[in-house]
């Protein structure tokens, strides 16, 4: 052991730059490895932490009371599995909202602060509970996504009334509060609470909430409630804003969805890391063995076994990893707090990450394995070394390759010439680097363009997200006006086209379906038919791929829809997309809404102009037009800025980091394999010297050769990128309905990126090559 340990050290010492480079290869490995880790795995266990220390519900409904009925209390404490109920009176208002530097248009359902409840009562984050009348405590996503702080005013209207509290208090919220969610939950003074009534008796509703003996047993009790719901609903038209319900496990789903998202990025650049870490470990041990041939022979001659020499190199691998994997974790350690910052922004979960042995002492364990052993299979021709063959340099001492580029016949720049001839001669080495840096620019291009459509220019993505996203919305208060008031915003200045549309809840098989329904679907501009036909006759549906994959439903087979006692059957004509209740939702024509509901009249306006910055002035000019006729108008530029800007914040931050890292790892491999050819042509290098070769014209021979690799790595790792995009963007965006993406890859930011890392290349190939202003032609000779 003593001779393997003097070998290891021997080793180092003797390549202390490559083994400086090869401990930073594994260090950031392992430091994006464990955060992308930890984020997907403990993040979730903090929300999960939460929840117990606030006891929460596991299914909650929030309903306007007059769809309140007695059988649901008692079906709920009836249900199997349900071990605790509670029944309590709220008031909501839809409320838009200025947040993050947008606007937010949410449900906002006010409770008493003095009520005792068992299942999530009010815990702070910051400031108390409301004393005032005139006071509120809101989600604290309030404060770290929307900019709000303790004694800023909160003011919004809402069906024409003007509401104004201040804040005096922050709550961390488990199944109410996150942006992905339309839903929050606030607190009143018993004065307030009841001055709001008051001021708005119309807005009374009424909140249930039940504990089940499992944590997703929620799910099942949704199902079962929404399918009873709207078997016995006395209510005509039931729809997303008559009934609204959360289950646990949705919440935990959308509270961890960025940091799923962010964490599968972030792992998945690691693992790339990884593989170009065994890649140069491969090729430096294949490059040591052949540059220390004579000594390796000389080992061998004096008496070392093979198992001791390999043993030097899987212990100097080895050590040299441990340290790095150890390290690494540390700082990602260390760097957690700012990734916990801001996934907060968006979550509003409190993550106070500490160590984590389940999960850092396997990333050790992993990245030390799978060094230790490339090491052993690329060390492993030591066996098959004689030390007479290897005193004599190995058959590589001799060189039987194809002369490319004779000098006698080729034609063009000396240096060039003798680039491309070692270029050439070192096919293996060239493939490395091609694959390394084809590595490198698919990660940083395919971050930028994830970066560019959720920050820069998101209305792609917010379109994928809500299926339809016009200009501006309008819900009309009295559906006798619709056909009017649709007929007169068609006439205003700008207005390109709108129309009229229902939102319902129905059961498609018995699976609740949000669906739509309009008039003229030729009409729809957004992305939300992907396959098929929108229903053009009052007997056709189209429905979400989930919904579809669900009821192993395709087009052309039959489906019944139905609410309360009736039921009617529909032909599925095509598949839509939508994020809308995780892409359970249908299109049907307004016909074929009437069929199951004859009730139902279009309540909403979309509406689109030539020029979508008219439609701030034009909501202004219709509100003024037609007072009091309208619950909300919606200006959804605004909107998507403010409900997409923490997204946008959180990629800018992976890209960048992305980018640092692809900078850092270019600069390794080519120190790596630069300082590996200039040791293996010192002589060659030499001797051009003496023969009047200046340092600079070598260093550019030098770097040349490296260049076509790096050029045909950078150029397929950005097509892929770029041609990639979409696929990589579905698979991280399947579970929300999305089925089919269009989204642009960034070109011109993309090329402008690639040609970067070309001149950064090239620019630290001349900085390594620096080292050929040592070689001395003189000392060459004489030694």
């Amino acid at each position: 052991m003593k001779k393997i340990w003097n070998l290891t050290k021997a080793n180092i010492r003797k390549n202390k730059g490559q083994s400086l480079s090869l401990l930073l290869f594994v260090l950031i490995a392992a430091v994006l490895l464990n955060l992308g880790l930890m984020l997907f795995l403990d993040f979730e266990k903090s929300f999960e932490k939460s929840a117990r220390e606030q006891n929460s519900a596991t299914y909650a409904v929030l309903e306007q009371e007059v769809y309140y009925e007695d059988w649901q209390d008692d079906y709920l404490k009836d249900h199997e599995g349900v071990t605790a109920v509670e029944k309590e009176d709220a008031y909501f208002l839809t409320a838009e909202i200025p947040f993050g530097g947008g606007t937010m248009v949410t449900w906002l359902f006010f409770l008493d602060a003095e009520v005792q409840r068992e299942m999530n009562a009010p815990v702070l984050t910051a400031g108390r509970l409301p004393e005032a009348s005139s006071e509120v405590a809101v989600p604290s996503l309030m404060n770290l996504g929307g900019g709000y702080e303790l004694g800023d005013a909160l003011s919004f209207t809402s069906e024409g009334k003007v509401y104004r509290f201040t804040i005096v208090g922050f709550t961390e919220e488990i199944l109410f509060g996150s942006s992905l969610t339309s839903m929050f939950r606030a607190f009143l003074s018993p004065a307030g609470f009841k001055a709001l009534g008051e001021k708005n008796p119309q807005s009374a509703a009424v909140v249930l909430t039940a504990q089940t003996d499992i944590a997703d047993g929620g799910t099942t009790l949704s199902k079962d409630f929404n399918v009873e719901y709207l078997h016995r609903s006395a209510q005509a038209s039931v729809s997303a804003s008559t009934i609204y319900t959360m289950t646990y496990t949705g919440a935990k789903s959308t509270r961890t969805y960025m940091s799923t998202i962010t964490s599968l990025v972030i792992t998945a650049f690691s693992m790339i890391i990884v593989l170009i870490s065994l890649i140069v470990i491969r090729f430096r041990i294949a490059n040591s063995i052949e540059e220390s041939m004579t000594n390796l022979g000389a080992l061998k001659a004096t008496g070392y076994t093979s198992r001791q020499l390999l043993g030097g190199i899987l212990l100097q691998f080895g050590s040299v990893a441990l340290v790095a994997a150890a390290c690494g974790i540390g700082l990602s350690y260390a760097l957690l707090p700012f990734v916990s910052k801001a996934m907060g922004n968006e979550t509003a979960i409190l993550w106070e990450p500490g160590f984590n042995a389940a999960i850092s002492l396997p990333v050790a364990a992993g990245l030390l394995a799978v060094v230790l052993l490339v090491a052993a299979v690329s060390g492993a021709r030591i066996r098959k070394l004689e030390p007479l063959e290897a005193l004599r340099g190995g058959l590589m001492a001799h060189s039987f390759k194809r002369n490319f580029f004779p000098l006698d016949k080729a034609h063009g720049p000396l240096n060039l010439l003798l680039a491309l001839k070692t270029t050439l001669r070192s096919k293996a080495r060239m493939v490395m680097i091609a694959l390394i840096m084809t590595a490198v620019s698919f990660a940083s291009v395919a971050g930028i363009s994830i970066y560019y459509n959720l920050g820069v220019d998101a209305d792609g993505f917010a379109k994928l997200v809500s299926g339809e996203l016009p200009d501006a919305q309008l819900v009309v208060a009295d559906t006798d006006r619709t056909a009017e008031i649709l007929a007169d915003v068609k006439k205003y200045e700008g207005v390109r086209s709108a129309y009229s549309q229902k939102d319902a809840l129905f059961l498609v098989e018995d699976v609740l379906v949000q669906t739509f329904a309009t008039a003229d679907f030729s009409l729809y501009e957004g992305p939300m038919l992907y396959e098929g036909r929108y229903p053009e006759y009052d007997n056709e549906i189209a429905i979400g791929g989930n919904l579809s994959d669900m009821l192993d439903r395709e087009i052309g087979d039959t489906v019944k829809v139905g609410q309360g006692d009736r039921e009617r059957e529909y032909l599925i004509t095509g598949y839509v997309q939508a994020a809308n209740m995780d892409g359970l939702i249908g299109c049907l024509t307004l016909d074929g809404q009437k069929r199951v509901d004859p009730s139902l009249r279009p309540d909403e306006i979309n509406v689109y102009f030539t020029d979508p910055a008219m439609s701030a002035d034009f909501i202004k000019q219709v509100e003024k037009d037609y007072p009091d006729a309208f619950t909300t108008l919606i200006d959804i530029g605004p909107l998507v800025e403010g409900s997409l800007s923490v997204y946008g914040t959180i990629f800018g931050g992976v890209a960048v980091a992305v980018l640092v890292v692809t900078f850092f790892v270019i600069l390794l491999v080519l120190y790596l394999v630069l300082r590996t050819v200039i040791l293996r042509r010192r002589r060659t290098l030499g001797i051009e010297k003496a023969v009047g070769y200046t340092t600079r014209q070598l260093k550019r021979q030098i770097s040349l050769h490296v260049m076509p690799a790096i050029l045909v790595g950078i150029a397929a790792g950005g097509t892929i990128g770029m041609l990639g995009f979409n696929s990589i963007f579905l698979a991280l965006t399947k579970a929300m309905g999305i089925r089919n993406a269009s989204l642009p890859a960034p070109v011109l930011p993309s090329i402008l990126l690639s040609i970067a890392l070309v001149i950064v290349s090239y620019l630290v190939a001349m900085l390594v090559s620096g080292r050929i202003k040592k070689i001395d032609p003189y000392r060459l000779i004489t030694e």
